[in-house]
């Protein structure tokens, strides 16, 4: 390493250590400002609802038998997803659920936190294919929001699916028509307008099966000689049908991809898209260039990435202005589980998935918290995964930052559990020894060890550290939890948890914290191709307090949540101002509105607004290029 890089290296490592120990002593005083505008979150808040009560008797059940089963098929165990979303416009959120090998169900809510089941009677229950994600938009601009579902699974057929909501209770299957019938084996999709032309394109984040033990070298060829199938995909709207536009975008791509994200990372109005890769594969940061192409900057954006990388939420979870990514992997809170199921780290994998430009990846969570230094328009992540307290949950799914007591500060939930745990290390040690056969692969598969555990609630502080809050908050679940969402389900102004379970009942949390704390809710009008708004912003400002979010539905793992914004303010009663912010840069402010309300902004009220009154966040610190030149050796 010649001079000039020698610096340059210790200058970048001086500038993290700086920027995180800025980012602590901010959080510090943010506590003092925020700790105590908030009623104590000291006592339980949610309460499970029971099947007998909702009627959501949803339960994603596995069979295995001789030729499916963990040895023929090792992603049998994924699990199936949730969407949150009022299919007919009643003005209560329906629930969506999706089914491995039990069909689909759509339940509608009838209020009171009580469900009817309608899958038959509209027509979305699919067939025999093997569903993992679910993903809602209202594609054709008719008022209602319409289900995209990803199919995958070790037989056909694989091609994704389109059911078009007909407005009278029915649904009609028409992806084919549309050009959304993707034969890859996908995950999960997301809408977003990537071409700010005002309709709704499409990422589709897809899986090829690929050995467990495959080297790097098999990921380095896959990557110089990606197939169509096997590549993720990005589909433009163009009056209504969906053109692959993968290659000209530059994002083709071999990848084991878990999620695909989307938000905008660098403040620039343009929609950028996080993927999560599992095993060595590594992730994929794009970035919108803003000429319907993108770049891909994970390297120079993020200090390492997670190796086994799972679902991901993106919000900005400590009310700076920026957008931050939680991204989950596999790593065990208890040192049992850990020692049982996870093997140490692999010093030779690690440094042959480096050396391959794969990038640094570790088997824990990673809390990317954007520093909002942009240096040639590229956001620069921190990970305080360790600092906050959230590295380690355990074989996780799916994480949602949210406000769940209503104190002005998003906590995080994150699913997790294996139906099997197929990194039990002594059962696979000891299966070394003995001879496999196919007439014993299913007896092998069902003794594989297996154990329930608790997803992950954290309380976040104010001070960049979150808590584990289940027990305090009245949140315990045992099992295998995949697919998440959150929604106001009971319309009372806080915010419920649903949750996919394997070999189980689907999970209902009511939320009470609006008896103790105030909230706003956002939902939006926008123009008849985006029907609702996604790619919004938000910001709402109370006292000392700024928060801001945006609107995208897919997030987590194979879910996807209400296009409704949830804010919760503490003891606030009066919001000092909310600015709304259109992905074409016109904007909305409101001065002292009431609390406890959800307000509807519409397109057609927006206006252009100096760039001045949006009041972008000032960066702490500005990059700058080296003028000095040093003599080489």
């Amino acid at each position: 390493m010649n001079d000039i890089s020698t610096i340059k290296l210790y200058m970048r490592i001086f500038f993290k250590i700086i920027t995180i120990t800025i980012f602590v002593v901010l959080g510090g005083c943010k506590k003092e400002e925020t700790g105590e505008l908030a009623q104590s979150s000291e006592t339980t808040i949610f309460r499970p609802i029971f099947s007998t009560s909702s009627a959501i008797d949803f339960s994603n059940n596995l069979t295995e038998n001789d030729s499916l089963n963990y040895f023929t098929y090792s992603y049998i165990y994924m699990g199936g997803g949730v969407a949150a979303g009022d299919f007919n416009n009643d003005g209560l959120q329906d629930l969506y659920f999706t089914g491995n090998q039990v069909p689909n169900k759509l339940y509608l809510n009838k209020g009171n936190l009580v469900f009817e089941d309608v899958t038959e009677a509209a027509g979305v229950s699919g067939d025999d294919r093997w569903y993992t994600g679910v993903t809602t938009a209202d594609v054709n601009g008719d008022g209602f929001l319409d289900i995209y579902l990803s199919v995958g699974g070790k037989f056909g057929p694989k091609n994704n699916q389109l059911f078009i909501n007909n407005g009278d209770g029915t649904f009609e299957e028409r992806a084919k028509e549309y050009g959304l019938d993707d034969p890859g084996n996908s995950v999960q999709a997301t809408f977003f307008d990537y071409d700010k032309d005002g309709d709704l394109d499409v990422y589709i984040a897809n899986y090829p099966p690929t050995r467990f033990d495959s080297p790097n070298f098999i990921y380095e060829f896959k990557m110089k000689n990606v197939s169509d199938l096997e590549s993720d995909h990005l589909l433009r709207n163009d009056r209504g049908k969906f053109t692959d536009v993968t290659n000209e975008a530059g994002v083709r791509s071999f990848g084991l991809s878990l999620s695909a994200t989307v938000a905008d990372l660098n403040n620039d109005t343009w929609p950028d898209i996080y993927i999560s890769n599992d095993f060595s594969s590594p992730d994929f940061l794009y970035m919108n260039n803003g000429d319907g192409s993108f770049r891909e900057v994970v390297k120079e954006a993020t200090s390492h990435t997670a190796f086994f990388g799972m679902g991901v939420d993106i919000a900005d979870y400590n009310n700076d202005g920026n957008l931050d990514i939680y991204q989950v992997d596999m790593s065990a809170k208890k040192n049992r589980r850990k020692k049982a199921n996870m093997a140490s780290m692999n010093p030779e994998l690690f440094w042959s998935t480096v050396d391959a430009y794969f990038h640094y990846q570790y088997m824990q969570n990673v809390l990317q918290t954007n520093t909002g230094v942009f240096e040639d328009e590229n956001p620069f992540f921190a990970d305080f995964s360790r600092i906050m307290g959230a590295s380690s949950t355990d074989w996780s799914w799916g994480p949602l930052f949210a406000d769940f007591d209503n104190d002005g500060l998003k906590d995080l939930f994150v699913t997790n559990g294996t139906r099997r745990e197929i990194n039990n290390n002594d059962y696979f040690n000891n299966l070394k020894d003995t001879r496999m056969v196919e007439e014993n692969q299913l007896e092998k598969s069902l003794n594989i060890p297996s154990e329930k555990i608790d997803n992950f609630m954290f309380r976040n502080n104010g001070d960049l550290s979150f808590e584990i809050a289940n027990k305090k908050w009245g949140i315990e679940y045992e099992g295998w939890s995949n697919g998440v969402v959150y929604a106001d389900l009971d319309n009372d102004g806080d915010l419920e948890i649903v949750t996919n379970n394997i070999d189980d009942r689907a999970s209902l949390f009511e939320n009470t914290s609006s008896e103790k704390n105030n909230f706003v809710q956002i939902e939006f009008e926008g123009n008849e191709q985006n029907v609702f708004g996604l790619g919004t912003r938000a910001y709402v400002k109370t006292n000392e307090m700024e928060q801001m979010q945006e609107l995208t539905l897919t997030r987590g793992f194979q879910s996807s949540v209400a296009p409704q914004l949830h804010f919760g303010l503490a003891q606030n009663e009066l919001i000092d101002e909310i600015r709304i912010v259109w992905p074409d840069g016109k904007a909305e402010i409101l001065n002292d509105v009431k609390a406890n309300q959800r307000l509807t902004f519409s397109y057609t009220n927006a206006a252009e607004i100096m760039e001045e009154v949006l009041s972008k966040p000032e960066p702490l610190f500005t990059a700058i290029n080296d003028t000095i030149s040093f003599p080489r050796h």
